[in-house]
């Protein structure tokens, strides 16, 4: 088979020079040989096949009768640029080993430059893909003033226009990582403003084992997000809250002609909680549904052309006093108002845990009468959950849906709870 395949190989060759007039032919024969000693190659011998044998490569543009003179490839060159930094977070394996805090200047001052030769870039990046933002609505350019920056991140009272300790009283801390000060994904200084807040964040980086679990560390979320986005602009928070109110999931019962049952469940977790919303800040009572979901979605539509408005017909007062509100929260009391709301889909469950929540409010502020939440944060996560709860009783819990919905729902509005009840001056423990 091989002389024979020599011999075809000979004469093709010969009778191509004669016909074309060519006087050097590639190296065919030893293509062929290559194709003929492979009992599974049927492809045809113009074929690009590159063999140690062969004397030259087969030109790739087919025109086997030309001879191309070919010249070898040069190697791509390294890159001498270092590897980009690892800025995700989930799944990270856990890259220091001892975690504690220290004393730090204020966010609105800059580190010295001692500091600044201790510090740690967050392991959290600020968008997908190690991108400047990940989602909409992140402010990424804004920078805040000196005066914008003292007026939100120091503590205040819902309610009260007042600090609750002087700016110079106020002590700050900061979370290292084997004696690094730790930074926010924007590249701000994680400080806050009570050793106690401090403690339970430091205590959620030292629980993380082998790898990093983001959804570990709720109270490091709130906080970088106070720090990072809240800070910067607080009226994209605030609008957030705010429109939850028009559509306010407690302004909605179902009537108990036809479900007494989730009815009767309504009236338990949402007692006394817009009589108190009224007594405090919001003067008149928001508008509430009782009937099934036709009577609520034809008042919740827009109710003119010229207004774009869309929700229950509250009185004017009622959005006028929430805003007036809001207006007296700082930064950390509006991340978790925002938390709140967006996990109970309610402006008024969030306002009375918020208000309930800071471990500094005196009974003055609320009239002498007690939150609707004080002191039991479980009652807020079943004031969000009514419905679906009940859901799960007739129809059944489905694993991996409703209990990962149950479990997140409680672990948001405990951190936001935790997170304002911690915002007092380590002077005010005494």
């Amino acid at each position: 088979m091989r002389r024979s395949t020599l011999s075809f190989s000979t004469a093709l060759s010969s009778s191509l020079k004669k016909k074309h007039n060519v006087k050097q032919i590639v190296s065919f024969s030893s293509a062929s040989n290559t194709l003929s000693s492979s009992s599974s190659s049927v492809s045809m011998p113009f074929k690009e096949k590159a063999t140690a044998s062969s004397s030259s490569s087969l030109p790739t543009n087919r025109k086997w009768y030309h001879s191309t003179p070919t010249t070898p490839s040069a190697a791509p060159k390294k890159s001498s640029a270092p590897p980009p930094r690892d800025t995700r977070l989930a799944g990270r394996r856990r890259f220091y080993k001892k975690v504690g805090i220290t004393t730090t200047s204020p966010p609105w001052e800059q580190l010295n430059e001692k500091q600044l030769a201790a510090v740690v870039e967050s392991p959290i990046s600020a968008g997908v893909d190690n991108t400047p933002a990940g989602a909409t609505g992140i402010n990424t350019h804004t920078t805040p003033s000196f005066s914008s920056m003292q007026s939100l991140l120091l503590p205040t009272q819902p309610g009260l226009t007042t600090t609750i300790a002087d700016k110079n009283d106020t002590e700050w801390y900061g979370i290292t990582l084997d004696g690094k000060i730790l930074r926010t994904p924007m590249g701000t200084t994680l400080t806050l403003p009570s050793i106690t807040l401090a403690l339970a964040i430091a205590a959620e980086w030292d629980a993380q084992t082998t790898t990093l679990n983001p959804a570990n560390m709720p109270l490091t979320t709130l906080a970088c997000t106070t720090l990072d986005q809240t800070t910067l602009d607080p009226s994209i928070a605030k609008q957030s809250c705010l429109n939850f109110l028009p559509n306010d999931t407690t302004c909605y019962l179902v009537d108990p002609t036809q479900d007494r049952i989730l009815h009767k469940k309504q009236k338990k977790a949402w007692d006394g909680l817009h009589d108190w919303c009224v007594t405090h800040h919001l003067v008149d009572k928001p508008v509430v549904v009782v009937g099934s979901g036709v009577e609520g979605l034809l008042m919740s539509r827009a109710r003119s052309n010229t207004s774009k408005s869309v929700g229950l017909p509250h009185p004017d007062s009622v959005t006028i006093n929430a805003k007036a509100w809001m207006e007296t929260l700082d930064a950390w009391h509006l991340t978790a108002l925002a938390s709140v709301c967006s996990e109970a889909k309610s402006f008024l469950v969030g306002m009375a845990l918020i208000s309930s929540a800071s471990s500094f409010s005196s009974s003055s502020s609320t009239g002498g009468k007690a939150t609707p939440f004080a002191k039991h944060t479980a009652k807020a996560v079943e004031a969000s959950r009514v419905e679906e709860e009940f859901q799960i009783e007739c129809w059944g819990l489905v694993e991996g849906g409703h209990d990962y919905d149950r479990l997140n729902c409680s672990i948001q509005i405990h951190s936001a709870q935790f997170l304002c009840g911690s915002l007092i001056p380590s002077s005010s423990c005494d």
